[in-house]
């Protein structure tokens, strides 16, 4: 389960405040029910006297807390077991899906001779059945090479591309397109021609790197967005915390490269003349 934090402030007049400040509201905390997937926790807590008490937070959403939804600025403070929510599978399987989204808007004619996708522990087997399809060969990099031996295999027999594994990175550096699921923990540069995808653009250095912005959200979980909370990192928590499996196919909105906006179609526009 996971709880979401809606901050309450005083009124901005001078007797309103005085009164929310001697006599501050108590936490008013929800259960939310979540179509096709298990409750979370939203809790209202008051700001007093520009702090957040988050020992009383803890009592009143218990182990909820281990999975902490806040507003993007909010002052927090670990207390106890009370920890911010972070993704491990969503924004993994929201980059592949979109990078494949993408890859699927170009031009048969025009599709990269190799897409590299830097998969370390092989956990991406399954989310990759479809990029054969949409390339030439395709070069994973992993330590655990053995995992994807039925998709070679596999992506051989039904599209004719070659699925190369191999340990290092650097055989990825040329590649026209590459896939980060997982960002990078280390300092990683690529050519200038190279088409980045990745959830993180953190230690990544090229000028071609693509994050995703947004989600695609059905209406039903857009209704229980709370106020302050990212549209991604709330589906994340839905699918990864709810398990909402609906979201398993889900994609991003759009794709940003440094502070601009960009959409599926301008990219793949641009990769599709360079290629």
């Amino acid at each position: 389960m996971f709880a979401t934090v809606n901050f309450i402030y005083p009124p901005e007049n001078f007797f309103g405040k005085i009164k929310y400040n001697l006599l501050p509201p108590p936490i008013k905390v929800q259960r939310i029910s979540v179509p096709e997937g298990s409750d979370f926790l939203r809790a209202d807590v008051p700001v007093i006297r520009g702090k957040i008490y988050w020992s009383n937070v803890y009592s009143n959403i218990g182990k909820a807390g281990q999975n902490l939804l806040l507003p993007k600025n909010a002052n927090f403070k670990e207390f106890g077991e009370l920890r911010r929510f972070k993704s491990e599978r969503f924004y993994r399987q929201l980059c592949i899906n979109s990078s494949i989204k993408l890859l699927s808007l170009l031009p048969k004619m025009r599709l990269p001779y190799e897409v590299s996708v830097i998969d370390f522990p092989a956990v991406c087997v399954p989310l990759l059945e479809s990029l054969p399809g949409l390339c030439r060969s395709v070069k994973i990099i992993t330590y655990r090479e053995e995992k994807y031996a039925p998709l070679k295999q596999k992506a051989m027999e039904e599209y004719g591309c070659a699925i190369i594994t191999t340990p290092d990175i650097s055989r990825a550096f040329t590649s026209p397109v590459i896939i980060m699921p997982d960002g990078s923990d280390k300092a990683v540069a690529f050519s200038r021609g190279s088409y980045i995808f990745s959830p993180f653009s953190d230690n990544i250095y090229s000028s071609n790197v693509f994050t995703m912005n947004g989600v695609s959200l059905a209406q039903k979980y857009l209704d229980l967005l709370p106020t302050g909370i990212e549209t991604s990192e709330f589906a994340a928590a839905l699918y990864e915390q709810s398990e909402v499996q609906a979201l398993k196919s889900s994609i991003c909105s759009s794709f940003k490269q440094g502070n601009i906006i960009r959409s599926y179609k301008d990219i793949a526009k641009a990769l599709s003349e360079d290629l």
